[in-house]
């Protein structure tokens, strides 16, 4: 049976514009997020993965293409339908983005209080997202009181307050230590057992998502030039000493250490793979 695909992009475009000088941060971009699925977009600085997160979010928008979420073309969306859209979403981001003046539970209950949800139900849905991450008694506590994987754990509480049907996060662990970092791999792999409709995709730099992803999307210059899919990823994994029994182990540190350094080899040649393949495409047309 054909697995059914949520969001299907064609051809999407964006370009910048300032003054005379146009920038083109995605060009001709094509890919597909599956329910259930936790897909993984990489590539160096500057490639286009925070802009092509931001057309994904409704945030932006894209000059040409077509962004199909459950068959309907979000590019088309007015603004009050990409309102809409963006209900759906849920966002975690580097830098938490979590409100100063608010406590750990009020930061979680405000999504919910701006969905108009009844008031007993986002009590109940604070303190069950609260214990979920291990902070019940980090309640009371401000931002500022807290550490950093703390914080970016009540972020994580308050993108999926609202149960999004779509969870995207850009660079969520680029701020934390080696063990905040595995708090949110486990929250995020725990998401998609416990919601299996649930779409999660997540722009980063850490090869270490390579131990969650179902999907890898390498992206450059503002266009993908590698899928890899569950499979080939378990393989890679396995090829690099990285199978993923070998997940929380304590030299896993150490061994991701060591496939950072190669990461930008393999993109390199990802990259020149391509360039190959177009050259030959072009000499046998």
């Amino acid at each position: 049976m054909q697995k059914e695909i949520k969001i299907n992009v064609k051809d999407c475009v964006k370009i910048f514009k300032n003054n005379d000088v146009n920038t083109v941060a995605i060009r001709k971009l094509k890919c597909k997020f599956y329910p259930g699925e936790i897909s993984i977009i990489m590539g160096p600085s500057g490639s286009g993965k925070t802009t092509f997160l931001n057309i994904l979010g409704g945030l932006d928008l894209c000059d040409s293409g077509l962004i199909n979420y459950r068959n309907q073309d979000i590019t088309k969306f007015s603004e009050e339908e990409l309102e809409k859209y963006r209900f759906n979403i849920g966002f975690l981001f580097q830098f938490f983005n979590l409100i100063e003046e608010l406590t750990a539970a009020e930061n979680i209950a405000l999504p919910m209080i701006m969905m108009k949800k009844p008031r007993k139900y986002i009590k109940s849905r604070v303190n069950e997202l609260l214990d979920q991450v291990g902070l019940i008694e980090r309640a009371k506590h401000k931002p500022s009181q807290l550490s950093g994987g703390e914080q970016q754990r009540i972020a994580y509480c308050v993108a999926i307050a609202n149960n999004p049907d779509i969870l995207l996060c850009d660079e969520p662990t680029g701020e934390l230590d080696t063990q905040s970092t595995l708090n949110i791999l486990n929250l995020l792999h725990s998401q998609i057992k416990e919601n299996p409709n649930i779409s999660i995709i997540v722009v980063t730099h850490d090869p270490i998502f390579k131990q969650i992803a179902d999907r890898l999307y390498y992206i450059k210059d503002g266009t993908i030039i590698h899928e890899m899919n569950k499979d080939e990823i378990t393989q890679d994994l396995k090829d690099r000493n990285l199978d993923h029994k070998s997940f929380g182990d304590q030299d896993f540190s150490k061994k991701m250490e060591t496939l950072i350094d190669k990461e930008s080899i393999v993109e390199d040649l990802l990259e020149l793979q391509n360039l190959l393949k177009e050259k030959l495409k072009n000499l046998t047309s």
